[in-house]
């Protein structure tokens, strides 16, 4: 096996990709080709040892080939989840504080409320 791949469409078989997509690649993504500009139509030509080391740098899990919009997307997601988990938190702590009010609120208000604490289960027992 050759280690020099010539032409986009064998570098599209190689990848498992059509010729614009391996085209799209060399232009946004920087996938490493070569250009002749022999003969009357300049061709591209590819090593396979450096297709195969920029193809694994930019691997996802499940093999997917990661793009710049697809890194892009993910750097805001993975922002965005980190917001929303602070703001998360934040709001667990202000609600726990807002129930312990409430429930001292509630305390003091049976207290005054009541207009014989003398009668309550308890009251005027002594625990022995």
């Amino acid at each position: 096996m050759t280690s020099v791949i010539a032409g986009w469409k064998d570098i599209g078989l190689y990848l498992g990709k059509g010729t614009r997509t391996v085209q799209r690649w060399e232009r946004d993504l920087g996938l490493p080709v070569r250009r002749t500009h022999e003969g009357p139509k300049p061709g591209v030509l590819a090593v396979r040892a450096e297709i195969d080391a920029w193809v694994q740098a930019r691997r996802l899990h499940g093999g997917r080939i990661i793009t710049s919009r697809k890194l892009e997307r993910e750097r805001l997601l993975l922002q965005s989840l980190k917001e929303l988990r602070s703001e998360n938190q934040e709001l667990r702590r202000l609600l726990e504080a807002e129930r312990a009010k409430r429930g001292a609120a509630e305390r003091s208000l049976m207290r005054a409320d009541d207009p014989f604490p003398e009668t309550r289960p308890g009251a005027g027992r002594s625990v022995p």
